[in-house]
């Protein structure tokens, strides 16, 4: 037992020295990945530039009304930079880099929307990053909405200015037929009357009605309509009850009116409200959020590199011949180097920890052991993908070249930039054979909401230490049979 502790003690050392013998790779490995994250930390904006945008608009357009409220709903969204009459001079502006975006107002647009005819504003962008695109497309959507919402409101306004005259006419219309009723009426006006009340109804059953209230609305509609084709055709008296009935009906919308034009505009514009419960808590802000994130991306690949080039430089140094002919395992090899090269990146994951707390300010809300027990985990999973590495690359470049591939697999298929639900089912399981992908999962888990991770996590770490270092073994094994032999 005590020769195995000491052939253990052994490689850990040789390992430890190498790596404090070369205080540039320290330096780097160290202070690399701090510089990294204080980078993005202080670096960062959370917000994406506010695009420029050139507002083209054609001469016959009423500035005061139209080209203001085009103006101040860009202005949500975007940089108006000019406002003129020349397309050419806001494409030119577009091609030279001085605006993101050029809106076109077209011709004859308040013509157009007074005569309830479609009215399509022009968008033109130069771009060919997809997300800029959709970016572009979303907020014009969001400046159509806000327009179509300013034409409603003007509307409704509109509406009630008219309505607001409902209740004299509706009384003028109520004398009209008392005076039918009593055959006093003089039927020019008579019929005036009755048709200036049946229009202003027509305009209240463009409002928001019950059902019951149209139906009813409608059907005095129709009434009225049969009085005025009455009156058209010189008809002097009229059956007191039918009329009774049409001021009983009348007095009803009267009050239908009422109640539209003491309803708030933006209750009918837009009645729904969001309300919003986070169970998280505050939110936290993007480098907040992604900051442990990028630790424990930096710690796979200062583990997956260490251990990419540890059994590499041992074949071409020629020292694993001296370990084949020497009393020990191929076990005792590996442990001592597992066990040095978890220090090492322990001590680094500890820096890095200390920075998100106290530089950037990350809460650490969960448990301090179940943290440190996780990364000793996840250090352990990445080195033995480090050291399955370098038992199957022949050269240290070949073993670079398949740690930057794991690289660029952990930046794709992790979740760190591109979320795996995004991903069709069979392809999200290519994520799953990466340490970091539990990593990230996990220590958001830990700080953000104080829980220790599930199980999954655990176990999904665990099975690729387990089937990593099972695999390093077996080749190790077999690699040190045919140097002994």
């Amino acid at each position: 037992m005590r020769e195995t502790l000491v052939r253990l003690m052994a490689f850990f050392s040789k390992e430890f020295n190498e790596i404090r013998r070369q205080p540039r790779l320290v330096l780097s490995l160290l202070l690399g990945p701090l510089v990294i994250l204080l980078l993005v930390g202080l670096g960062y904006q959370g917000q994406r530039p506010v695009p420029r945008v050139a507002l083209v608009v054609p001469p016959n357009v009423n500035e005061n009304s139209l080209v203001e409220q085009f103006v101040s709903t860009l202005e949500q969204s975007f940089t108006v930079v000019n406002v003129g009459e020349d397309p050419r001079v806001a494409r030119d502006m577009l091609v030279a880099g001085d605006v993101e975006l050029v809106q076109i107002i077209p011709a004859y647009a308040e013509e157009r929307l007074e005569e309830n005819a479609p009215l399509s504003i022009r968008f033109i962008y130069d771009e060919v990053n997809p997300q800029e695109v959709q970016y572009m497309q979303w907020t014009s959507g969001q400046e159509a909405k806000a327009l179509n919402d300013y034409i409603l409101i003007d509307s409704i306004e509109a509406m009630r200015a008219d309505l607001d005259t409902i209740a004299s006419d509706i009384d003028s219309a109520q004398q009209t037929l008392n005076a039918l009723e009593e055959g006093t009426a003089d039927l020019g006006e008579a019929q005036r009357d009755i048709q200036a009340a049946r229009s202003l109804l027509e305009l209240l059953t463009l409002t928001n009605l019950e059902e019951e209230e149209e139906q009813q609305i409608n059907e005095l509609i129709t009434q009225l309509r049969e009085l005025e084709t009455a009156l058209e055709e010189g008809q002097e008296t009229f059956e007191s009850g039918e009329i009774a009935a049409i001021r009983e009906r009348m007095s009803q919308v009267a009050g239908f009116a009422e109640d539209f034009n003491e309803t708030p505009t933006s209750n009918i514009v837009a009645p729904i409200t969001i309300e919003h419960q986070n169970l998280a808590g505050e939110s936290l802000s993007l480098v907040t959020f992604f900051a442990p994130a990028v630790a424990v991306f930096i710690l796979q690949h200062i583990a997956v590199t260490l251990g990419a080039l540890s059994l590499v430089r041992e074949r071409m140094h020629g020292t694993r011949e001296f370990y084949a002919a020497a009393p020990m395992s191929t076990l005792q090899v590996l442990v001592g180097k597992y066990t040095a090269y978890l220090l090492f990146t322990g001590v680094v994951a500890a820096g890095l920890a200390v920075l998100l707390v106290t530089v950037l300010n990350v809460p650490f809300g969960g448990n301090v052991l179940y943290f440190a027990a996780y990364i000793a985990l996840f250090l352990l999973a990445s080195l033995g993908i480090g050291f399955l590495i370098s038992t199957i690359s022949p050269t240290d470049i070949q073993a670079v070249q398949l740690s930057m591939l794991i690289l660029l697999l952990s930046v794709f298929f992790s979740g760190f930039v591109i979320p795996l639900n995004y991903y069709v089912p069979p392809i999200q399981y290519t994520g799953y054979i990466l340490p970091v992908t539990h990593a990230i999962e996990s220590t958001q888990s830990i700080l953000f909401r104080s829980e220790v991770p599930g199980l999954l996590p655990w176990a999904a770490t665990a099975a690729i230490a387990a089937a990593t270092l099972t695999i390093v073994v077996i080749i190790w094994q077999r690699q040190f049979r045919r140097v002994s032999w």
